[in-house]
Protein backbone atom coordinates (compact mmCIF):
# COMPACT_ATOMS: atom_id res chain seq x y z
CA UNK A 1 0.00 0.00 0.00
CA UNK A 2 2.77 2.46 0.92
CA UNK A 3 4.57 1.78 -2.36
CA UNK A 4 1.36 2.47 -4.34
CA UNK A 5 0.86 5.81 -2.51
CA UNK A 6 4.47 6.80 -3.14
CA UNK A 7 3.99 6.12 -6.85
CA UNK A 8 0.88 8.31 -6.89
CA UNK A 9 2.76 11.11 -5.11
CA UNK A 10 5.47 11.08 -7.74
CA UNK A 11 2.85 11.20 -10.48
CA UNK A 12 1.08 14.15 -8.81
CA UNK A 13 4.35 16.05 -8.42
CA UNK A 14 5.29 15.37 -12.05
CA UNK A 15 1.91 16.53 -13.33
CA UNK A 16 1.79 19.57 -11.07
CA UNK A 17 5.01 20.89 -12.61
CA UNK A 18 3.40 20.82 -16.04
CA UNK A 19 0.16 22.31 -14.81
CA UNK A 20 1.95 25.21 -13.11
CA UNK A 21 3.48 26.38 -16.36
CA UNK A 22 7.08 25.53 -15.59
CA UNK A 23 7.95 25.09 -19.27
CA UNK A 24 10.46 27.40 -20.92
CA UNK A 25 9.05 30.33 -22.86
CA UNK A 26 5.49 29.73 -21.65
CA UNK A 27 3.17 32.20 -20.00
CA UNK A 28 1.49 31.61 -16.68
CA UNK A 29 -1.24 33.73 -15.13
CA UNK A 30 0.34 37.00 -14.04
CA UNK A 31 -0.87 39.74 -11.68
CA UNK A 32 -2.23 42.99 -13.04
CA UNK A 33 -3.67 43.40 -16.51
CA UNK A 34 -1.58 41.45 -19.04
CA UNK A 35 1.11 41.11 -16.37
CA UNK A 36 1.51 44.85 -15.81
CA UNK A 37 1.53 46.12 -12.23
CA UNK A 38 4.25 48.76 -12.68
CA UNK A 39 4.79 50.92 -15.75
CA UNK A 40 7.66 52.71 -17.47
CA UNK A 41 6.84 56.42 -17.16
CA UNK A 42 6.77 57.94 -20.65
CA UNK A 43 4.70 61.02 -19.83
CA UNK A 44 7.44 63.64 -20.30
CA UNK A 45 7.66 65.42 -23.66
CA UNK A 46 11.08 63.86 -24.39
CA UNK A 47 10.17 60.28 -23.39
CA UNK A 48 10.19 57.46 -25.92
CA UNK A 49 6.71 56.14 -26.53
CA UNK A 50 7.78 53.47 -28.99
CA UNK A 51 7.23 49.76 -28.38
CA UNK A 52 9.55 47.61 -30.49
CA UNK A 53 9.04 43.88 -31.02
CA UNK A 54 10.19 40.97 -33.12
CA UNK A 55 13.65 40.93 -34.69
CA UNK A 56 16.27 41.08 -31.93
CA UNK A 57 13.46 41.27 -29.33
CA UNK A 58 11.98 37.94 -30.42
CA UNK A 59 8.47 37.20 -29.17
CA UNK A 60 8.46 40.13 -26.73
CA UNK A 61 7.63 43.82 -26.50
CA UNK A 62 10.54 45.96 -25.31
CA UNK A 63 8.36 48.30 -23.21
CA UNK A 64 5.38 46.09 -22.50
CA UNK A 65 4.05 48.16 -19.55
CA UNK A 66 4.06 51.82 -20.55
CA UNK A 67 2.47 54.85 -18.84
CA UNK A 68 1.60 57.87 -20.99
CA UNK A 69 -0.42 61.05 -20.45
CA UNK A 70 -3.87 61.51 -21.95
CA UNK A 71 -3.50 62.89 -25.47
CA UNK A 72 -0.13 61.25 -26.13
CA UNK A 73 0.52 58.66 -28.85
CA UNK A 74 2.33 55.32 -28.75
CA UNK A 75 4.02 53.73 -31.77
CA UNK A 76 4.52 49.97 -32.24
CA UNK A 77 7.43 48.97 -34.55
CA UNK A 78 7.94 45.44 -35.89
CA UNK A 79 6.52 42.92 -38.31
CA UNK A 80 2.76 42.76 -37.79
CA UNK A 81 2.48 39.84 -40.24
CA UNK A 82 4.66 37.78 -37.86
CA UNK A 83 3.24 39.36 -34.69
CA UNK A 84 -0.41 40.42 -35.22
CA UNK A 85 -1.38 43.12 -32.72
CA UNK A 86 -4.74 42.79 -30.96
CA UNK A 87 -6.39 45.05 -28.37
CA UNK A 88 -7.52 43.60 -25.06
CA UNK A 89 -6.59 41.02 -22.50
CA UNK A 90 -4.42 38.16 -23.77
CA UNK A 91 -6.50 34.95 -23.76
CA UNK A 92 -3.89 33.29 -21.50
CA UNK A 93 -4.45 35.92 -18.78
CA UNK A 94 -7.19 36.51 -16.18
CA UNK A 95 -9.89 39.14 -16.14
CA UNK A 96 -12.21 38.21 -18.96
CA UNK A 97 -12.35 39.56 -22.48
CA UNK A 98 -13.33 43.05 -21.29
CA UNK A 99 -10.50 43.57 -18.76
CA UNK A 100 -9.16 47.09 -19.00
CA UNK A 101 -10.92 50.32 -19.88
CA UNK A 102 -13.65 50.53 -22.52
CA UNK A 103 -13.02 52.06 -25.96
CA UNK A 104 -9.46 50.79 -26.36
CA UNK A 105 -7.91 52.92 -29.18
CA UNK A 106 -5.56 50.07 -30.17
CA UNK A 107 -6.82 48.47 -33.37
CA UNK A 108 -6.08 44.95 -34.62
CA UNK A 109 -3.15 45.15 -37.05
CA UNK A 110 -1.68 42.25 -39.06
CA UNK A 111 0.33 43.95 -41.80
CA UNK A 112 2.98 46.63 -42.08
CA UNK A 113 5.84 47.55 -39.80
CA UNK A 114 4.67 50.54 -37.78
CA UNK A 115 1.42 51.83 -36.33
CA UNK A 116 0.62 54.71 -33.97
CA UNK A 117 -2.42 55.11 -31.73
CA UNK A 118 -3.39 58.20 -29.74
CA UNK A 119 -4.72 57.68 -26.21
CA UNK A 120 -7.19 60.50 -25.56
CA UNK A 121 -8.89 59.11 -22.45
CA UNK A 122 -7.29 58.07 -19.13
CA UNK A 123 -7.55 54.34 -18.54
CA UNK A 124 -5.78 51.01 -18.84
CA UNK A 125 -5.51 49.60 -22.36
CA UNK A 126 -4.16 46.04 -22.77
CA UNK A 127 -2.82 44.56 -26.00
CA UNK A 128 -1.23 41.31 -27.19
CA UNK A 129 0.28 39.41 -30.12
CA UNK A 130 -2.34 36.90 -31.25
CA UNK A 131 0.36 34.49 -32.48
CA UNK A 132 2.56 34.53 -29.36
CA UNK A 133 0.41 35.63 -26.40
CA UNK A 134 0.71 32.17 -24.84
CA UNK A 135 4.48 32.77 -24.74
CA UNK A 136 4.04 36.04 -22.82
CA UNK A 137 3.85 38.52 -25.70
CA UNK A 138 1.37 40.97 -24.22
CA UNK A 139 1.35 44.32 -22.43
CA UNK A 140 -0.65 47.32 -21.29
CA UNK A 141 -0.67 51.07 -21.87
CA UNK A 142 -1.69 52.98 -18.72
CA UNK A 143 -3.03 56.41 -19.68
CA UNK A 144 -2.82 58.96 -16.86
CA UNK A 145 -5.21 61.87 -16.52
CA UNK A 146 -4.33 65.52 -15.99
Amino acid sequence: MRQALLGCSILVVALSGVECGSNSGGSSLLPGINGCTTFTNATSASASRTINFGGSFGNAYDQKCLAVAAGQSVTWNGSFSAHPLQPGLAPSQRGGADAGSPNNPIQGTNSGGSVTFTFATPGVYPYYCSAHQAQGMFGTVNVLGP
